[in-house]
């Protein structure tokens, strides 16, 4: 009898702690939900002024941007269609604000706030972690030291030099570029780059600069 009653109260016990713990949870969910929909609300307060494309109630605009290989061109063919800047929905909480008019570009690189690491960590691999990748804690000091070297002053003497490698490059991509050509440009620009610090830093004669961009230099030239 002792016993029975001893099991039935543990029973009670256990039944009471995982009512308390159900509870718990379907309150903290439910906080989490009511946040959750207070911030896309006001995401889309935010971002409702811009035009976009018509977007799933759920997935927003993932599905049209799947498979990934056809992102690009949908994103291009989205910027024609909303010139100057356009919203786009990654599900319910994620909006991304897609800028193409230069003036607006011109304002949001020029702000000071901290930068946005999604956006950042594509360009990353490619560039590394410099000026432009750098948070704002070491990025202003950096900036402050560089600005009296590159001031439009200074730059717009090597104005002409820098065109000058950059049409030379735009000739040999219109040697590449045919029905279905497809090629890498991180080795292009980074010759591009190192041909235009050559003319404006040594004054590299034009001739060698441009056997230089159209080919890789040879290590063991002089």
């Amino acid at each position: 009898m002792v016993l029975d009653t001893f099991l039935h109260f543990l029973h009670g016990y256990h039944m009471s702690i995982l009512g308390v713990f159900i509870g718990t949870v379907t309150v903290f969910a439910s906080l989490h939900a009511v946040r959750l929909l207070l911030a896309v609300r006001a995401n889309l307060h935010l971002i409702a002024t811009f035009p976009g494309p018509p977007s799933h109630w759920l997935f927003g605009h993932l599905l049209e941007l799947h498979p990934q290989s056809q992102m690009l061109h949908k994103l291009y063919t989205w910027s024609l269609d909303y010139s100057g800047a356009h919203r786009i929905r990654f599900g319910i909480q994620f909006f991304s604000l897609t800028i193409t008019n230069p003036s607006y570009i011109r304002t949001v690189l020029t702000l000071p706030g901290p930068k946005n690491k999604v956006d950042y960590q594509f360009i990353e691999p490619w560039i590394g972690q410099g000026l432009i990748t750098l948070p704002p804690a070491p990025w202003y000091p950096r900036r402050r030291l560089l600005t009296p070297a590159f001031h439009y002053d200074i730059l717009k003497d090597y104005a002409q030099l820098i065109a000058h490698s950059v049409y030379q490059l735009l000739d040999k991509w219109d040697q590449k570029v045919g029905p279905g050509a497809v090629f890498d440009v991180y080795e292009d620009l980074s010759l591009l780059t190192l041909d235009s610090l050559m003319r404006c830093a040594f004054s590299r004669p034009p001739r060698q600069s441009h056997e230089m961009c159209l080919q890789p230099p040879n290590p063991l030239s002089d």
